[in-house]
């Protein structure tokens, strides 16, 4: 029988594994470079390192995805407990080293070891995570409470994250992830006791394939979410830039513009989902890339010490980052749930969903940076038109390419599967 109601203890269990998740996949990219290349290694291999490992985690996601789907019983938490364990011993490993520097081999291979561990790790519970929102319930406005728990923790992470590698605290990081990964390990058991469990249908991979490219919701929804997670990646990877060349503002501000970004989407959340149940949220979604687009593109006029204008800015777009966070997950939900077949493959879907933004994220880093460089911006050696172009890149760009990727919302996925 599929439930219409929901224990709120089962939202907030199945949340909490959010937090965990996103606690430890921050500091993969933004604290670990800094560690390693405190020992000792350079920071050239260690780029290159994680980029292979980046696009090793991308490629395997549809892969997970499959091997999740193909798992008759309980597949979600069978997947989920024990990557759970790997990932969170994992993860203290490689953020609290031993003092290698006078063995760097040794210490390229820790890194190199526990950095892949970490990433794939993550990735399958990710995968398994998301995609069990499709078997815990049909009911649309229970599968978007959970969805919007899931971010809502995911963000308290993100920012809890933030604030220790600000303060150097590695330590008490691993500490965290181990305590509350145990936790998140014990909550899966009582939420897969609530679960609606979907029988696994294992097709051919030609199956997958032909219905992929035949239909148009599924191939329109994954090209307008890589179109939006690469506009998001362009001013994420240039955000440090932006703010310190541009507004000529310090770290401990541009800290805090960052902290009130993600807070301003956490908030946002309840509100969002309330506004799901009234319009849609193919509507909501709509809605919010557009409140994104028109926000965001007023950074073009900013330039030193506009830091206040930049706050309500951070404020106004990261209430539409809310709903961006939660609308994309559903709707491909409620495209999965047209069709008995797609029910049974959520881990693969989700998983090609995980390789796309992965890969939008990947390729920022690899076509905007050479091409700012070619336009003239350099940090180190700052002109007027380097600068205007990295205005111009952080602020219009992104705007374009979500303004395409809206029309892809509208026309296909809005149109077609309201």
């Amino acid at each position: 029988m599929v439930s219409n109601r929901i224990n709120n203890s089962v939202v907030f269990r199945y949340g909490f594994v959010g937090f965990v998740l996103s606690f430890a996949a921050l500091p993969l990219y933004v604290a670990i470079p800094k560690i390693y290349s405190e020992f000792g290694l350079s920071i050239s291999i260690i780029g290159f390192l994680l980029m292979l490992i980046r696009l090793t985690d991308a490629i395997t996601d549809p892969i997970f995805g499959k091997l999740i789907d193909s798992t008759k019983e309980r597949k979600h938490a069978r997947w989920l407990k024990p990557s759970l364990v790997v990932l969170i011993v994992s993860f203290g490993f490689l953020i609290n080293p031993p003092n290698l520097s006078e063995s760097p081999l040794i210490l390229l291979v820790w890194f190199l070891f526990f950095t892949l561990l970490v990433s794939l790790f993550n990735g399958i519970c990710t995968i398994a995570y998301q995609s069990w929102v499709v078997a815990l319930s049909k009911v649309n406005d229970i599968r978007n409470r959970l969805i919007s728990a899931r971010e809502v923790f995911a963000l308290t992470g993100l920012i809890l994250a933030s604030f220790l590698i600000g303060m150097g605290w590695y330590e008490v990081m691993a500490t965290l992830v181990l305590f509350s990964g145990f936790i998140a390990i014990y909550f899966t058991k009582s939420v897969e006791k609530s679960i609606n469990s979907i029988k696994s249908n294992i097709v051919s991979t030609n199956f997958l394939l032909s219905n992929f490219l035949k239909t148009k919701p599924k191939k329109f929804f994954f090209l307008a979410s890589f179109l939006v997670a690469f506009a998001n990646g362009i001013p994420a990877l240039l955000f440090v830039f932006f703010y310190k060349d541009v507004l000529k503002i310090n770290d401990i501000n541009g800290g805090f513009l960052l902290a009130i970004y993600f807070l301003s989407a956490a908030f946002s959340i309840p509100i969002w989902r309330r506004i799901i149940v009234l319009v849609g949220n193919k509507a909501t979604w709509i809605s919010s890339v557009v409140l994104s687009i028109v926000f965001f593109s007023l950074t073009v006029f900013l330039s030193g010490g506009d830091f206040y204008f930049f706050l309500i800015i951070c404020i106004f777009t990261g209430i539409a980052l809310g709903a961006e966070l939660i609308c994309p997950p559903s709707v491909l939900t409620d495209i999965l749930s047209l069709n008995k077949n797609d029910l049974g493959l959520a881990g693969t879907y989700f998983g090609v969903w995980n390789l796309l933004i992965k890969c939008a994220l990947a390729l920022t880093a690899g076509i905007v940076l050479p091409s700012l460089f070619y336009l003239g911006y350099d940090p180190n050696f700052l002109t007027d038109s380097g600068v205007n172009a990295l205005g111009f890149m952080y602020s219009i760009v992104p705007c374009i390419i979500k303004a395409i990727s809206l029309i892809f919302i509208i026309k296909i996925i809005y149109k077609q599967i309201r």
